[in-house]
């Protein structure tokens, strides 16, 4: 049986499958406010197919959370090394 065909059971007529896909609530309460994140990143290329880069995630340090009671990160950093075979 295909998702959203019909069928029938004893206690209903016939219904869709995708009826019973039930709402994923995150926040019990009200939700928060909108955000907006910022992140960055710059790449050097070196010789030989190496490189060098900097990130910068969340570069406004903006609270937040995705998940009711679960502050995401505020500002973080990496750098990072890649060799490239040719």
């Amino acid at each position: 049986m295909n998702p959203g065909e019909e069928y029938a059971d004893k206690n209903r007529s016939s219904r869709s499958l995708n009826d019973d896909i039930e709402e994923v609530v995150l926040y019990a309460e009200s939700p928060p406010g909108a955000y907006v994140l910022v992140n960055g990143k710059m790449t050097y290329r070196l010789p030989k197919g190496f490189s060098v880069s900097f990130a910068v995630n969340n570069i406004g340090n903006e609270q937040y959370e995705e998940m009711a009671k679960y502050r995401m990160p505020g500002r973080s950093y990496a750098i990072g090394f890649g060799w490239e075979l040719q």
